[in-house]
């Protein structure tokens, strides 16, 4: 009968040794040791999530009202004077040090903040494919296929920046009626190559204690 409950090969003594194994285990894991290794451990993983949260935020874009019935507006004239400065064609874009100085929490994808007339919302980190094309070199683009769209093109011409990039919207995109693309196609404008820059997803990274 004592073999049926303890199993195979175990007995009482020796569920009695794992016991107190187990006790004296438990004994160097005290209250005091628990709250250091909760503090130190759990504590910097804390504060890296809420950090890399934060990153989620970096990027803003110009909306339309109606986009902000649902929304949580913040008032941060840190925030407003620094998009006021940054914006590009609707869109700026900040480091995680400039951002750290604004100082603002509990931010969602669906807090905005009014800008003089303007209303500015995050730009979600998962956006469509295609909205951000670059400037690229004939050799990048042997094995591409390129693709004939005058509205893209002057649409383009229009929104290209000074480092080579344009990023639309996704209404925007949308008006170009572009089919059967890929990150390998591209198109010619005034004697330069424009293609689609390939999106990655972050990876998540992992902590050990």
């Amino acid at each position: 009968m004592e073999s049926g409950l303890l199993g195979k090969g175990r007995s009482a003594a020796h569920l009695g040794r794992m016991s107190l194994f187990t006790n004296n285990m438990m004994k160097k894991f005290d209250g005091s040791s628990l709250g250091k290794f909760a503090r130190g451990g759990f504590g910097k993983l804390g504060s890296r999530l809420k950090r890399n949260r934060k990153l989620l935020y970096l990027k803003w874009e110009h909306v339309e009202a109606d986009k902000t019935k649902k929304g949580k507006e913040i008032r941060s004239q840190v925030l407003i004077d620094a998009l006021k400065i940054n914006q590009y064609h609707g869109r700026a874009e900040f480091k995680v040090t400039e951002f750290d100085t604004f100082g603002l929490e509990d931010l969602s994808f669906k807090t905005f903040v009014k800008v003089d007339d303007a209303y500015y919302m995050p730009v979600k980190k998962f956006s469509p494919p295609y909205l951000k094309w670059e400037k690229v070199d004939a050799d990048e683009v042997k094995k591409g296929s390129k693709i004939d769209s005058t509205i893209l093109a002057e649409a383009l011409q229009k929104r290209v920046h000074k480092n080579g990039w344009a990023v639309f919207t996704e209404t925007e995109f949308d008006a170009f009626d572009l089919h059967c693309l890929s990150y390998d196609s591209y198109i010619n404008v005034d004697s330069a190559l424009y293609r689609p820059v390939p999106k990655f997803k972050p990876r998540l990274k992992r902590y050990t204690f």
